[in-house]
């Protein structure tokens, strides 16, 4: 199991999962 950027990686899925419900 790599994290590279788990933080931007939250961030983002965050950010995407939030457009689409």
């Amino acid at each position: 199991m790599r994290i590279p950027a788990s933080q931007s990686y939250m961030l983002e899925r965050a950010l995407y999962y939030r457009e689409i419900p």
